[in-house]
């Protein structure tokens, strides 16, 4: 049986939230590892996978607010500037 309309929208956030995210999370998780290899080096299992998943996201989070939200907000300004 299909969905009907208005049926699954409590995912649309959660949605949003890793459309916002996922170019954070594409440039950063690589580097969360390594970096907490580095602050500490006996985490492993889960704990280090958990802490990695949390660490990626946190950085993608922080890009996304520090940087890609301003630089869109700041294209917009300019696009309605010189569009007539």
């Amino acid at each position: 049986v299909g969905q009907g309309v208005g049926q699954g929208a409590g995912w649309q956030p959660l949605a949003r939230l890793g459309g916002r995210l996922s170019y954070g999370v594409y440039l950063f998780h690589n580097a969360a590892p390594a970096l907490l290899e580095r602050a500490l080096p006996g985490l492993q299992g889960v704990p280090g996978l958990l802490a990695a998943v949390g660490l990626t996201l946190l950085l993608a989070w922080a890009a996304h607010h520090a940087i890609e939200a301003p630089a869109r907000r700041l294209g917009r300004q300019l696009a309605q500037r010189l569009t007539p």
